[in-house]
């Protein structure tokens, strides 16, 4: 992909992001899908508060998609399928979809995160271990499974596969 430093030749949209970095950075990821796709992330990142969770899952899901077209494959967001909308789809000469693609964001764990929030109230440092709570390959494999059971149905029905465990680390 572009360097994420390079700065955008058509910011036609407009700043979408107040970080410069990340606008930039979402104006790279634009060069790589189409004008549809991009339209419809315009209205994802004007829709969401920009101190979100969400609106850092929708950033990832441009990165990813922007990265497989990057790599050749041509790939549709939210593309619809019997009603559901995956994250990609890897799409043929023929536009026939030959691949689903779910982005899975792992999250910290509750609990930690709660002490996180509790350090921060208090303290000016924060410190946790990331190994403390060692169910954290369960919850992922978990967190992995439901995704896949959610377009189990659809990919035998169309025959394709979905892509897992596909790493995006952000």
């Amino acid at each position: 992909m572009t360097n994420y430093s390079y700065e955008p030749k058509n910011m036609k949209y407009g700043k979408i992001s107040d970080n410069k970095s990340i606008n930039t950075f979402i104006y790279n990821c634009f060069e790589y899908i189409c004008e549809e796709d991009q339209r419809r992330f315009l209205k994802k990142f004007c829709k969401q508060p920009h101190n979100s969770k969400q609106i850092m899952h929708t950033f990832r899901e441009l990165v990813l998609g922007a990265y497989l077209s990057s790599k050749g494959l041509r790939v549709r967001h939210e593309y619809v399928i019997d009603t559901q909308t995956p994250d990609w789809c890897i799409l043929d000469d023929s536009l026939a979809v030959k691949c689903i693609v779910e982005l899975v964001n792992f999250h910290i764990d509750k609990a930690t995160e709660r002490e996180i929030e509790e350090q921060l109230k208090t303290k000016d440092t924060i410190f946790f271990w990331r190994d403390q709570n060692k169910d954290n390959v369960d919850r992922l494999y978990h967190c992995i499974w439901d995704k896949i059971q959610v377009y189990k149905v659809l990919a035998k029905k169309l025959k394709v596969r979905i892509l897992w465990p596909y790493l995006l680390i952000l």
